[in-house]
């Protein structure tokens, strides 16, 4: 397809009046610090030099130039990359005659250029420029003469809004005053965009969906989309008047990989500007900074590890668990100590410890403990004293141990929840993932060796119903959004849970290929809806109410006292052993 472009026009009139008392150096000078501010201002990273057609009466502003502009320069390269800004010193028949094709990934090229007569210092534009595919434009016409009063000079910048099917053409003229030329203060020869209207052509806008920030609903004809960045797709689309044509990757993929040459999905379609910009969870990170271009972020979140609602308890489990392994320490050396002062004897005679068959001091502290009767207890007054202490204690442990027990079994609590990494790893549980998430796991080769890669055409939405269901002993990495957006769809059913590990802050913002001038165009009204709190208002429609954690109340069953049953039937088992044993012992020394 034939890429157009939308053009915006602004020429700039300098005129040097000022000047007639400076040298021939000084409007050198000024000259260049007018041309090093435009590149500032054009934001583009290395400047060309291409010098093979240079004009020697203006050769002296190169080696300004040089001086004054601090970032990477190349000279006579003859190889631009999308987004460099090339420079070129040529007189206007050179500017008229040479072809500009070998120009059009460059993102911007500056021409000074020598006209021999004031008088046409008038903006008149080359046909060969107004075609060319080049974003943004500076023309510094410069008029030497002998008359320095006479010497004069104007920029022209062409600043293209490029698009795969736009083209519109608007022409503003603006004078700089004598004081803004001697201050050398530049910065309205930038070339601002003073038309936002599209005027209805379509811009074409690569999509991967990722709930919330993108979901698709299936129609008859077509798919529709929705979801966080569609909303605010929409507003842009309304303030600039454009329409949108949604394109997803071919052949299934997703987001793809990003590599300097011949990246694959979403990735490739920007890198090779099949798409004007994308979106769908898009995070900003140095690499798509640096091989694409991204906007301002327009939606922040935190990647956590999507886990299932926790490691199943047993029934032995469930018994302790209201009671810490502490202090099920602390209850047993209590237990113990006590169960001594019952064998100890004292009186007024003699101080001694009784541990024969016929005291039973395990036998009763024991049946205490569980609000058993203690037979035969001791006249002793120390015992007593003993006994009501053991009584007392046994009172708070079993109505608390019983009041969280009875408790924990109404709610209906099965799992332990898994929250941290040593958690996961606990648990046995599988780093699931997308290739692109590799990018937050490099420092931590641990989770890399435990990571399962997932292809691009997998359901996400199927692994996180195994997750919910615990079907799949796997942590996913995820925004924290797209968790509570699946939660909200599970209505009466097991949830997704999520750590309390945060693998980084995602700061989601759209993308563009290298070089692309939207970018400036579209920041200003995402940064101004984020001000307006309207993303905000998106949120909370898409992703719902946080995850309650609360469980209803649930009837006990035998399967909730399965615990108590098989310890009971340990100690029956053991009883009957026991009666075995001592019924075929008293026949034998019968026998005997």
């Amino acid at each position: 397809m034939k890429l157009l472009s939308e053009i915006i026009m602004i020429i700039v009139t300098l005129s040097f009046v000022r000047l007639f008392n400076l040298d021939n150096r000084q409007r050198i000078d000024s000259i260049s610090e007018i041309v090093v501010h435009l590149l500032y201002n054009s934001g583009y990273a290395t400047v060309h030099f291409d010098l093979n057609s240079v004009y020697h009466p203006c050769m002296e502003s190169v080696s300004d130039i040089l001086s004054l502009y601090d970032g990477p320069v190349i000279i006579n390269a003859g190889n631009y990359n999308k987004g460099d800004s090339v420079i070129m010193i040529l007189d206007w028949n050179m500017v008229i005659s040479m072809t500009y094709d070998h120009l059009e990934e460059v993102g911007m090229l500056v021409l000074i250029v020598h006209r021999d007569d004031a008088t046409q210092l008038s903006p008149s534009i080359p046909t060969k420029l107004l075609n060319s595919m080049i974003s943004k434009i500076a023309i510094v016409a410069i008029a030497h003469s002998s008359n320095l009063e006479a010497t004069d000079a104007h920029i022209t910048i062409i600043d293209r809004i490029k698009t795969r099917n736009c083209k519109l053409i608007k022409t503003v003229v603006q004078s700089l005053n004598q004081s803004s030329i001697t201050e050398l203060n530049v910065t309205n020869t930038s070339a601002g965009h003073s038309s936002k209207n599209f005027k209805g052509c379509s811009v074409d806008v690569g999509i991967v969906l990722l709930a919330p920030f993108t979901v698709s609903h299936q129609k008859p004809n077509a798919a529709e989309y929705s979801g966080l960045e569609v909303d605010l797709l929409r507003v842009l689309a309304s303030y600039f008047n454009f329409s949108i044509q949604l394109t997803p990757p071919q052949n299934g993929m997703k987001w793809g990989e990003l590599r300097k040459y011949g990246s694959t999905g979403l990735m490739g379609m920007l890198q090779e500007g099949n798409v004007d910009f994308a979106i769908g969870s898009i995070g900003r990170s140095l690499a798509r900074n640096t091989m694409l271009k991204a906007g301002v972020g327009n939606f922040y979140d935190h990647v956590i590890f999507a886990v299932p609602p926790g490691i199943p308890y047993g029934p032995m489990e469930k018994l302790t668990m209201p009671v810490s392994s502490n202090a099920w320490i602390f209850i047993i050396a209590t237990f113990i100590v006590f169960s001594l002062l019952f064998s100890i004897d004292v009186s007024k005679q003699n101080f001694r410890i009784k541990l024969d068959k016929q005291n039973a001091s395990f036998i009763y502290a024991w049946s205490v403990l569980f609000g058993g009767a203690m037979h035969n207890s001791s006249k002793v007054v120390f015992k007593r004293y003993v006994l009501i202490g053991w009584l007392s204690a046994t009172l708070v442990l079993r109505n608390a141990y019983q009041a969280i027990l009875f408790n924990n079994l109404r709610r209906g609590i099965e799992f332990e929840p898994i929250l941290s990494l040593e958690d996961i790893d606990k648990a046995g549980l599988y780093y699931y993932m997308y290739n692109i998430t590799q990018r937050f796991f490099v420092r931590n080769p641990h989770i890399l060796k435990r990571s399962v890669i997932v292809k691009d055409d997998v359901s996400l939405q199927g692994i996180l119903d195994d997750i919910a269901d615990n079907k799949l002993k796997a942590a996913f990495p995820l925004p924290r959004s797209n968790v509570a957006f699946f939660n909200k769809q599970r209505l009466f059913r097991s949830k997704v849970h999520v750590s309390q590990y945060i693998i980084e802050t995602y700061e989601v913002a759209i993308h563009y290929p290298i070089g692309s001038p939207l970018t400036e165009l579209f920041d200003e009204v995402v940064l101004r809806v984020r001000a307006g709190g309207l993303h905000e208002y998106w949120m909370r429609q898409f992703q719902g109410p946080k995850l309650d954690r609360s469980i209803e109340l649930k009837k006990l069953s035998l399967h909730s006292l399965l615990g108590v049953l098989m310890i009971y039937g340990i100690f029956c088992g053991c009883c009957c052993i026991c009666f075995a044993a001592e019924i075929i012992v008293d026949k034998i020394k019968n026998l005997h």
